[in-house]
């Protein structure tokens, strides 16, 4: 049988053992209360609001990003929200405003975008510049 207790206790004699502990929950603290775990920047109700939805390791969003970029760059009063769909939060909220829109939940693919004030709009896949324009538009 393992002595975990026992493990605990000698765990806890070494001086380091107890900064490193303290150090680690004085860093967890700071991370929780200044929200820099967040994914998602907020924004008003009612807002016009570009959401592009990727994964880090997926070809098709490599691709798109730099369409996207570009688009933020010619449109500096709509905000554009990068969501990593393959975090918790991201994952939550791409399955919510698909819902929301009637999007197959089963059939989700990345890069996604939706934009609007309801995020009625989406696109799925990569597109051309022009029609990610039109559908911003």
């Amino acid at each position: 049988m393992i002595d975990v207790k026992g493990m605990v206790k000698d765990f806890f004699k070494v001086k380091f053992n107890i900064y490193l502990i303290i150090i680690l929950l004085i860093l967890g603290g700071i991370i929780y209360f200044s929200g820099l775990g967040e994914d998602t920047p907020q924004y008003e109700e009612g807002e016009f609001v570009v959401h592009y939805f990727y994964l880090p390791t997926c070809p098709h969003c490599k691709e798109m990003k730099p369409i996207i970029l570009e688009l933020e760059q010619e449109m500096p009063d709509m905000p554009f929200i990068y969501v990593d769909a393959s975090t918790p939060d991201g994952s939550r909220l791409l399955y919510e405003l698909a819902e929301q829109v009637g999007l197959d939940t089963s059939s989700l693919g990345v890069p996604l975008i939706f934009a609007g004030t309801d995020h009625a709009q989406a696109l799925m896949g990569v597109h051309s510049k022009e029609d990610v324009k039109a559908m911003i538009l």
